[in-house]
């Protein structure tokens, strides 16, 4: 429960009545009617919608299959006692000896660093109640090295397997796996399972399919010492989870083979798991990696190759998660019901951050559409199983105040920061992260978190801000007050483009306390949704501080930046920001949507089709005729330039004949047709009708709330209609699985309820 001693309440609120600027009331004045803001300002327009209130709520979480974040190894966290490991620091693994753990090694994070640890690697949990990534042979542990960590979320596939026997394998023994060749393992060595010692694995280990078991085992033969044991997540039908096979056409960088994915291409804030895989499917025959395995972005690809250079032999295989993106942005509107006028904070409402206590958010006030300040140094506070927006100050947020709200995908490019003795100077505490050491032009994003992980809990009611040093980024407390050992932050690191840049303050855009951004992306769009964090010094260069409680305001075409307590803007004073729009959200048309059923078995043409119902179907009937199904989107309300950065799409599941065919007819894909596959309106020869591109999109097998969602590849984005129709070929990868027995899932088509009504979400800007 969110406490402070009642005689900070109020003395918080005396102060705020002492010191309150001239002419301001208390949480009441808009900046329009507010002298000291720049110009007589236009009415504020009408209220904000919650524009992503129906996708945000059914999108599937990002990181519903775990926690997963970049661990880098510093001074700071390389374990005292013994040099070859460093420190993990999480809530759901600090204090925890039961924390189930994977790891793999990343060179470059982001594409930044370049340190390399060739070393066979292993968890161990030791005394100071902390995991350790540690180098089975003692070697070193190297500064600046990085690995990708994720904690699986609970489940029958994530578990400790020990070695009851000396061996050169050892048998996986789950149900999940048993007599399932295909099933996809990632495994890392774990010495001390329930903080008890084992046998410690140095050597590089692989999983392989033998008989109708799964097995751990050494790549070079050598003995798996008793009571050995191994974390084991055994992933799900996800579409990040995947087999990498090397080729003569992929391992062109002799060391590596390249991955080629819409997931991880052109994508270097993916974090990517592997393990060898020496058979897959179970075939006979398999491939020996015995070589310490990282992962490596090239610029545009992301590879497996071996660390200590040797060549990546053709036909070696690896087991491949990686993240399937997720992220949200819109503006949140504070009311009675989700505590606003009653309380010091504000619960969001959205299916990235409820029941996700690590997921990360990112605030700016929008005093656009209300006639509320929100002027006060804002935090990230979990409770109750939701995240919320916190004044820091024990002020009761007023109702009807607006927020911009932005929880990224957690990738490469987000993380906590926490403040240190070992980290702290005066007013600062030190980033010590690839994406930010050596870059000062990189563009950061930072937001006071409470209590991370919904752990512990630490103020800094200050107004916070960032700078370079020379050789680092620091979050800093503008107006000089000492940082805080314990205090959290929430850190996005952005890269200079349309989207995201630096405002710099100036004569002539700049009166009073507001100073006016000028960039196509915004100028001229009330929708926009702006995040923004004071920059002392953009490009290491300069240094002004603007020690208030930001604000963003749109009027007459331009957004504004504002000092909430009416104070002048400095000139000089820099501020990053990041400017997005709210996904654009198109509904399947009922009239031109539905399915299509061949019209007999292998025929490949449409032979019956239904336009009408409010489902369709995916799969075969009892004659083994395949099922596919059509998505009809109006797409042409999207401006003629823009450039789609994300599109999702989205249906929902309505009910199941038969077997699920997610587990006998192969993935579930689709292809698209630019305007259409024909005609507009549904027809027998949609069936087979050639698509404007191959396959644009698979869906995951694992729905959330019902919801099953597809992350358009980087052709499907081009490839989008945006000044007509977009229509989606739906189809399982096999027509049927032969047993003459009707097997398909029913969605909900065009015609169901407006909740229920396929969707397709598009991320995009105009430049």
């Amino acid at each position: 429960m969110f406490t402070k001693p009642s005689i900070l309440r109020l003395v918080s609120a005396t102060l705020i009545l002492l010191f309150l600027p001239e002419g301001m009331l208390p949480a009441q004045a808009a900046p329009g009617s507010n002298p000291r803001f720049s110009k007589a300002l236009a009415a504020p327009r009408g209220a904000l919608p919650q524009t992503l209130a129906k996708p945000a709520l059914s999108i599937p979480p990002a990181g519903s299959l775990g926690v997963q974040f970049v661990h880098v190894v510093t001074a700071e966290n390389i374990y005292f006692s013994a040099s070859y490991a460093t420190m993990i620091d999480h809530p759901l693994t600090n204090g925890n000896p039961n924390a189930i753990i994977i790891v793999t090694q990343d060179d470059n994070p982001g594409h930044r660093g370049g340190v390399t640890d060739p070393h066979p690697i292993g968890l161990f949990y030791g005394s100071s109640g902390r995991w350790m990534i540690f180098n089975q042979d003692t070697a070193a542990m190297p500064l600046g090295a990085s690995f990708n960590v994720i904690i699986p979320s609970a489940g029958a596939g994530v578990f400790v397997q020990k070695a009851a026997a000396a061996g050169r394998s050892i048998d996986i023994n789950n149900a999940l796996a048993n007599g399932h060749p295909n099933a996809r393992i990632l495994v890392t060595p774990n010495y001390t399972p329930d903080a008890t010692p084992g046998g410690v694995a140095n050597f590089h280990i692989g999983v392989k399919y033998h008989g109708s078991k799964w097995a751990i085992f050494s790549q070079d033969g050598s003995l798996i010492p008793i009571h050995s044991a191994f974390n084991v997540f055994i992933l799900p039908a996800v579409a990040g989870a995947f087999v990498q096979k090397a080729t003569v056409e992929n391992t062109g960088r002799i060391i590596a083979t390249a991955i080629d994915n819409p997931l991880t291409n052109d994508s270097p804030n993916a974090l990517v798991f592997v393990t060898p895989l020496y058979n897959p499917g179970g075939a006979g025959g398999g491939t020996v990696v015995d070589h310490p395995i990282g992962v490596v972005y090239d610029g545009t690809r992301w590879e497996i190759y071996n660390q200590d250079l040797a060549a990546m032999p053709v036909g070696a295989a690896f087991n491949v998660l990686v993240l399937v993106p997720g992220s949200a942005v819109f503006v949140h509107a504070v009311t009675a019901a989700n505590g606003g006028g009653a309380a010091p904070y504000t619960k969001i409402d959205n299916a990235l951050t409820n029941g996700h206590p690590n997921a990360l958010a990112f605030f700016t006030p929008n005093l656009t559409a209300s006639t509320l300040l929100v002027n006060h140094n804002l935090s990230a506070y979990y409770t109750a199983g939701q995240w919320a927006i916190m004044d820091q100050d024990a002020a009761n947020l007023p109702v009807n105040a607006l927020i911009n709200v932005l929880v990224p995908s957690p990738d490469a490019s987000v993380f906590v920061h926490t403040a240190s003795a070992a980290n702290i100077v005066s007013d600062s505490t030190i980033i010590d992260y690839p994406l930010t050491d050596g870059n000062p032009n990189a563009i950061l994003l930072v937001t006071s978190n409470f209590n991370p992980g919904g752990v512990g809990g630490a103020y800094d009611d200050e107004p916070l801000g960032v700078k370079y040093d020379g050789a680092h980024w620091r979050v800093f407390n503008q107006n000089g007050v000492g940082m805080s050992a314990g205090a959290t932050f929430n850190v996005l690191v952005l890269t200079a483009g349309p989207q995201a840049f630096v405002h710099t303050a100036t004569l002539s855009n700049s009166t009073l306390s507001t100073t006016e951004i000028s960039n196509p992306l915004i100028d001229g769009n009330p929708n926009a949704i702006l995040i923004v964090t004071p920059n002392w010094n953009p490009g290491g260069v300069g240094g002004i501080t603007d020690s208030h409680p930001l604000g963003v305001y749109y009027v007459g075409g331009k957004w504004l930046i504002v000092n909430q307590d009416a104070a002048g803007i400095p000139i000089g004073a820099a501020f990053n920001v990041y400017a997005l729009n709210p996904p654009a959200t198109f509904i399947s048309a009922g009239a031109q949507d539905g399915w299509v059923l061949e019209s007999r078995e292998k025929s490949n043409k449409g032979g019956t089709l239904n336009a009408q119902a409010g489902t369709f179907n995916l799969g075969d009937d009892s004659a083994n005729k395949q099922y596919r199904a059509i998505l009809h989107f109006d797409t042409s309300s999207l401006p003629d330039t823009a450039v789609i950065t994300k599109a999702t799409l989205m249906i929902k599941r309505q009910g199941l004949v038969g077997t699920n065919p997610f587990n006998t007819h192969g993935g579930l894909s689709a292809y698209l047709g630019s305007p259409s596959f024909g005609l507009a309106a549904l027809q027998l020869s949609d069936f087979q009708s050639a698509p404007a591109s191959p396959l644009v999109a698979n869906f995951g097998a694992l729905p959330d709330g019902g919801w099953y969602s597809a992350i358009l590849n980087s052709l499907g984005d081009t490839l989008i209609n945006l000044t007509g129709t977009t229509q989606f070929r739906l189809r399982f990868t096999l027509d049927d699985n032969n047993d003459h027995g009707a097997d398909y899932m029913k969605f909900f088509s065009g015609n169901a309820p407006a909740a229920s009504q396929p969707m397709l979400v598009i991320e995009y800007y105009v430049p």
